[in-house]
């Protein structure tokens, strides 16, 4: 970027260019380009282009770019400018140093320059032409005029040099790029061979393929909306070598990286092919000869390309075959470990693949693979390949996110070579090439508004096409899903997580006990808080509860022959554990009739129910006898507006609805075929789904009506007050809205009611995939995601909700 004192001399340069006399030229703008020019811009028609520019909310939220103070004396002097083009050359010459250079038509200045004070003007003369030097305050620069066009800049050397470079017969820079120029567009044009590294330093890792890239490129400025739009060709001396020419014959194809990139990756660039062999010849012209095997699994590829995360960097190769290329990978390997159940593999001997693609790969170490589907990893750590694997399962890649679409959309649907950044994720990079000062631009940059650059070449015989984007469209982080933890422990894990809150900062936790009863508590990031050791296997919901109303928040649950309670540490809260000689057949359930923390802690022992308080003894005025057969539920309460009701059904298919006290409230005589599905509250009945498919309302008057379900196969049922759920096969019904799944093996499907929302959740396990629909039967952006198990989810302190659920065994 034009640094400050860049501008500062650009804007005093052009409030002091005077109406003196102009001979007829005989010279052209692009004449007088310097040979050095790292790159240039054309402003046609000054004023309109200067408020084009002031609208872009991109440098009204980085005014660095263009102090107000310069855009100021820019809009005084565009009044001054005729609709003539001005082109402003930038010569690098050292670190975060450009000497400028503005070239126009002397007829196009017309401005009084006797009301500037404080000025001082010198004249240097040489044989035929004169440059003059202007000071005003801190600002110094040189004007010179010949032929009828009009040169400035901050270096008179640089004027001394352009004079004498017009008149040698080496070739000017962009002589073949401006002839393509549309007069009527703002114009970049980058010198390559002066700048091939430009686009290098604005993406992560600093291996791009961009050194030598082309000799010189143009590319037309769109910024009539937010959007930044880049469009234009990209060029090279048929004797040049440049890296573009390896595409010579070779058709591009469709780029996929973006499929397998995750959503919050630094970038990546990918290019393409669709014959292989014709693109190794290319890239092995003029060196030695790089032999490649028949049975290479290279020849089974359409495109490559490198990922950028946080982390590092992974090498992606799309296979036109998946199958025949990993039958061809024939060097040696060892599987090393299994994530997600795809296995991670080691070569044990060296594939050749930074020489085979040499230079449009940089050096890698080729150590770990995968193959995912149609494409290959390759990285060097074994971290990268999970965090890809990860975000591919969950759905979270580049590919779904709604920037990224919109921005495809403005290039062409195959590239030769695609580069394509997160900018907020690369705002360091960026800044160094706004300014020496990284930290400064560092805290004012505002990406916000342009969250991806995407920069595309197509190469043609002789030339590329280029089409860019600097997009604004946002994605609603709040509908999308990403992975914020991945936990892996020794042993299985036995129980589905619970999400608990930690009641010290509102954090949340996730807690679950592995397959040698040992609970574990894991904070949100991942980080392990305590393991206790448990003499059985939880056999009900983690619950919290808050015994002494502070509220501290404590764990309870069940195991086959004890009911406990622990403090946030992991430690035994007195007077639990409750033991008994009995086995706890059910479930653990809690009551809080009234909503005040005043816990009634219910164990199921085959058909008697015992109801335990606070303190660990049993509560006085509980008066229900025992069943006459076995409780085939743990028992539940249900409130109905201020009534309170315990349902509780037995194996002979008699329904208990008790009051608090434990006696009949609603007397149900009709028996039922239970099944599996327990009972809930659903509109303001008590409702659940027997073994015959139908759908059994019994209302507070002991009224029972019953409804057929269609498709009543093993039919899976819950329920809210406000929401019904069945599931048969692949056929979910969301309060009447029908939801064809994936064929797959699905558990039950739970109700969340998060906030003022409910959730519906339901995972096939045989896909291991996780679906969440909302109670419109609509799945929600990001879905589905990863996992194997139930799940569970909770509202977070900053509003934002989690989902916990289990992945591989452990």
């Amino acid at each position: 970027m034009i640094k400050k004192k860049i501008l500062q001399c650009l804007v005093v340069l052009f409030t002091l260019l005077s109406c003196s006399e102009d001979k007829s030229g005989t010279a052209a703008v692009n004449d007088f380009i310097p040979a050095e020019t790292t790159y240039m811009f054309q402003i046609p028609e000054f004023a309109s282009s200067l408020q084009k520019i002031d609208s872009l909310a991109f440098l009204q939220d980085n005014n660095f770019f263009i102090a107000a103070n310069h855009k100021q004396q820019l809009e005084y002097l565009s009044k001054y400018i005729k609709n003539k083009t001005v082109l402003i050359s930038l010569t690098h010459r050292a670190e975060n140093s450009f000497d400028y250079t503005v070239i126009s038509e002397a007829s196009a200045v017309n401005i009084e320059t006797d009301t500037v004070a404080n000025r001082s003007v010198e004249t240097f003369k040489y044989e035929d032409f004169s440059i003059k030097k202007y000071s005003l305050q801190e600002v110094e620069f040189y004007t010179l005029k010949k032929d009828g066009i009009f040169l400035a800049s901050n270096s008179r050397n640089q004027l001394e040099t352009i004079v004498k470079e017009r008149n040698d017969k080496a070739v000017k820079p962009f002589s073949k790029e401006y002839t393509a120029t549309d007069a009527s567009k703002p114009s970049l044009f980058i010198n390559y061979r002066k700048l091939d590294t430009l686009l290098n330093t604005s993406f992560p890792g600093n291996n791009l393929p961009l050194e030598k890239l082309a000799g010189g490129s143009l590319m037309d400025v769109d910024i009539s909306g937010q959007k930044i739009l880049f469009n234009g060709i990209a060029t090279w001396h048929e004797d040049e070598q440049v890296l573009l020419k390896a595409f010579h014959n070779v058709a591009p194809v469709q780029n996929e990286l973006a499929s397998i990139t995750p959503a919050d990756a630094s970038g990546f660039y990918s290019f393409t092919f669709n014959d292989f062999e014709t693109l190794h010849q290319n890239l092995t012209t003029g060196r030695d000869a790089v032999n490649l095997p028949e049975n290479h699994f290279l020849h089974y590829t359409r495109e490559a390309g490198m990922i950028f995360t946080s982390n590092g960097r992974t090498l992606v190769l799309t296979a036109t075959d998946p199958v025949l290329a990993k039958e061809a990978n024939i060097f040696p390997k060892e599987i090393v470990k299994v994530h997600r159940n795809v296995e991670i593999s080691r070569f044990t001997d060296d594939p050749g693949l930074k020489t085979f693609l040499h230079p449009l790969i940089p050096g890698i170490t080729e150590t770990f693979f995968v193959h995912l589907d149609n494409f290959i990893l390759i990285s060097e750590e074994v971290t990268f390949l999970e965090n890809l694997i990860s975000n591919y399962l969950n759905g979270t890649t580049l590919a779904e996110q709604e920037h990224y679409k919109d921005a495809m959309e403005n290039l062409a649907g195959a590239s030769s070579l695609l580069l394509v950044a997160n900018s907020e994720n690369f705002k360091q990079r960026l800044s160094k090439l706004a300014s020496g000062n990284v930290d400064e631009v560092s805290n004012k940059l505002d990406l916000s508004s342009y969250p991806l650059l995407a920069l595309q070449f197509v190469q043609e015989r002789n030339f590329a096409h280029i089409h860019g984007i600097f997009n604004t469209t946002q994605s609603n982080k709040r509908n999308g899903t990403g992975q914020i933890a991945a936990i892996q422990i020794k042993n299985s894990i036995a129980t589905t997580p619970a999400l608990l809150k930690n009641h010290n900062n509102n954090e949340t936790e996730v807690a679950f006990q592995d397959d040698e009863n040992n609970l574990h508590l894991f904070s949100s990031g991942g980080n392990q808080l305590w393991k206790k050791e448990l003499d059985a296997r939880i056999n009900s919901p983690i619950y919290q509860v808050d015994l002494y109303k502070n509220g501290n928040l404590q764990l309870a649950f069940s195991t086959p022959f004890a009911l406990h309670v622990l403090d946030r540490n992991g430690n035994n809260v007195k007077p639990f554990p409750l033991k008994f000689r009995d086995e706890v057949t059910q479930p653990l359930s809690i009551f809080d009739y009234d909503n005040n923390r005043t816990y009634r802690f219910v164990i199921t022992q085959g058909r008697d129910v015992l109801m335990y308080d606070s303190r660990g003894r049993l509560v006085k005025g509980f008066d229900f006898k025992r069943t006459g057969t076995q409780i085939v539920q743990a028992p539940k309460h249900i409130r109905i507006r201020r009534k309170d009701y315990i349902v509780v059904p037995e194996s002979s298919g008699k329904l208990h609805i008790l009051s608090r006290q434990g006696t009949s409230r609603v007397g149900v005589s009709e028996k039922f075929s239970f099944s599996d599905n327990e009972w809930f509250l659903h509109e303001n009945n008590f409702v659940s789904v027997d073994e015959n498919a139908q759908l059994i309302r019994i209302t507070e008057a002991a009224k029972v009506s019953r409804e057929a379900i269609p498709n009543p196969i093993y039919p899976a049922f819950a329920a809210t007050n406000k929401v019904r759920v069945i599931q048969s096969e692949n056929t979910l019904r969301i309060n009447g809205r029908e939801v064809i799944l994936d064929f797959g093996l699905y558990n039950r499907p739970q109700v969340f009611e998060v906030g003022n929302e409910n959730f519906v959740g339901i995972t096939d396990t045989q896909a291991q995939k996780v679906y969440i629909l909302n109670e419109e039967a609509e799945l929600l952006p990001g879905f589905p995601v990863y996992g194997t198990s139930a799940i569970d989810i909770r509202q977070a302190r900053n509003g934002e909700r989690v989902l916990a659920v289990k992945g591989e065994d452990n």
